[in-house]
């Protein structure tokens, strides 16, 4: 009896556990095979590997893209918002690859900031769900 109510609390525990990931964790643990580049037309390309950290499905991820010659924190600094819609099962790994327009600006790097889940809860900077 004591083996069934241990494997029972290692069970509870693991699943709380896989659902209590942050954007920080994502984007620190989950991110890999990150590139910028640019298509024919010079239009820049964030692609990346995610890797779902979470017991729950994942189906819209949004980064934000920042850009040369800005201080961290500017508040003054230009970014680019893109949203994607994707199927990203628990524990599996999914590519993501997004293209947009930026002018004559230089992208620096991305970061995720929103990840959205199929049963309606969202992942956020600063919040873990809602």
């Amino acid at each position: 009896m004591k083996k069934l109510i241990l494997i029972i609390a290692i069970f509870v525990v693991g699943s709380f556990c896989a659902e209590a990931q942050t954007i920080t964790e994502y984007n620190q643990k989950a991110i890999s095979s990150q590139s910028l580049t640019y298509d024919e037309y010079w239009n820049p390309i964030a692609q990346f590997t995610l890797k779902n950290l979470s017991n729950k499905t994942i189906t819209n991820v949004e980064i934000v893209i920042y850009y040369n010659g800005y201080r961290s924190g500017d508040i003054f600094q230009p970014t680019t918002t893109c949203r994607m819609s994707t199927t990203i099962y628990p524990g599996a790994y999914g590519q993501l690859r997004f293209t947009f327009n930026c002018g004559y600006k230089r992208p620096q790097s991305f970061v995720i900031t929103r990840i959205r889940y199929a049963d309606g809860t969202v992942c956020q900077a600063g919040y873990d769900y809602y």
